[in-house]
């Protein structure tokens, strides 16, 4: 899940471009970018996307495509990687959180992970998720 998906990072790149890059990095699995002002409300098997009327968003009105520089209304999109790349579809307004997701075929250790983990130790054991 990608929150602020699109607001620029104070790095000057694009959180949708960082996100993408890391599907690329997970490509069996399903990413979901939520832009600033729009958020995915999950109540038991249902979803809906809930966004701020008069706010600025990625999506643009009328064409329902991608805008990186927030001239449309805010909205979630579907990030899957097809062939090498990343397809981003406009999430339906409602539906069922099982049409949503998918499990991965593969889960990709992320090479950074063990460095995050060593930079934020806990009390207990280190839990094996893989």
């Amino acid at each position: 899940v990608c929150p602020h998906h699109d607001i620029t990072q104070s790095n000057g790149i694009p959180r949708s471009r960082d996100f993408d890059e890391m599907m690329l990095r997970h490509s069996s699995e399903t990413g979901i970018g939520i832009d600033h002002w729009a958020g995915l409300e999950i109540n038991g098997d249902r979803y809906r996307v809930v966004s701020a009327k008069g706010k600025e968003g990625s999506v643009m009105s009328k064409t329902k495509a991608f805008s990186p520089d927030r001239k449309g209304i805010p909205g979630v999109w579907i990030k899957k990687v097809v062939n090498g790349q990343v397809h981003s579809t406009l999430c339906p307004e409602s539906g069922f959180v099982d049409d949503l997701l998918s499990f991965p075929a593969t889960i990709t250790k992320d090479e950074r992970m063990y460095l995050c983990r060593k930079e934020n130790p806990d009390d207990g054991p280190m839990p094996q998720y893989y």
